[in-house]
């Protein structure tokens, strides 16, 4: 379960580093590139972790692979909102701390919720 929360704070600082690169090359004219960095990139960004997603749902109850289903879900949005978040706030000046707390639970929460997928899609021995 260690591994499996560093593998998802690497995938999470990929996305803070691609998010924040974008945003300081968008925000300087606050047109275009500006939409670009703060709502494109991240889009792209989810759908590409996504596409690597590796949750193993085969031999799993119905009931437990939906819920596994849904907090892959739940999880790549919050990484979205993180993504935003950071992509938005980066250049901006007199951002209050709260918001900046707000985007690390977002963060927070990505790891969490996908470490907790990750547990729940994994098939249980059965005991006698």
């Amino acid at each position: 379960m260690i591994t499996l929360a560093i593998r998802e704070t690497c995938v999470l600082l990929l996305g803070l580093t691609v998010s924040l690169v974008c945003s300081l090359f968008g925000n300087a004219g606050r047109d275009f590139g500006a939409l670009v960095a703060a709502i494109l990139v991240p889009i792209v960004f989810c759908l590409v972790r996504a596409g690597l997603a590796d949750l193993p749902l085969e031999g799993l109850r119905a009931s437990r692979r939906i819920f596994a289903q849904i907090l892959f879900a739940v999880s790549l949005v919050s990484l979205l909102l993180f993504e935003m978040g950071v992509a938005m706030f980066a250049g901006a000046a007199d951002i209050p701390a709260g918001v900046w707390g707000v985007v690390a639970g977002f963060g927070v929460a990505y790891i969490t919720l996908m470490v907790y997928a990750n547990t729940c899609a994994r098939p249980t021995p059965d005991v006698f």
